[in-house]
């Protein structure tokens, strides 16, 4: 899917810095920013609860506000201005599920996909991988698709 009319417009808006624009911003993907934080969560077995889910949803638009927008500049307009924010997002958001501890005593579902040993999930050969591959995997693999 390309970049909508609606949509550029609303970017250009946002790195020009007109009145009101970033408001707009906010309230058109505020609900694909939850919605992410939440699949990217229950994707780890976690279940947030909506303070947390809120941090992390500002987390990720403070990461969009960071150093003029940077992340929002180098928007290349190849694809949807929804698809790239919810890699962005995710990107994120497994960022701070892994590194902040906070998030480790949150209730976990089993999964039977995400089984681990001490060291790290297992693959289907039982094998322990690091964490952080995975999620470096994982982001290339998404970078390609979005070429396709």
């Amino acid at each position: 899917m390309s970049l909508s009319d609606y949509d550029r417009i609303l970017l250009d808006r946002c790195l020009q810095g007109s009145p009101r624009a970033w408001e707009d911003f906010v309230d058109r993907f505020l609900g694909l920013m939850i919605h992410v934080a939440n699949h990217t969560a229950q994707g780890r077995g976690l279940t947030l609860d909506p303070a947390d889910r809120d941090d992390l949803v500002a987390e990720v638009f403070l990461k969009l506000l960071e150093n003029n927008l940077i992340v929002l500049r180098r928007f290349r307009r190849q694809c949807s201005l929804a698809t790239f924010l919810a890699v962005v997002a995710r990107r994120v958001v497994l960022r701070r599920l892994v590194s902040d501890k906070r998030f480790l005593d949150l209730p976990h579902q089993f999964d039977p996909q995400t089984s681990s040993s001490a060291n790290g999930p297992l693959t289907s050969h039982g094998v322990a991988v690091d964490p952080e591959t995975r999620i470096d995997d994982r982001d290339h693999v998404e970078q390609l698709l979005l070429r396709l």
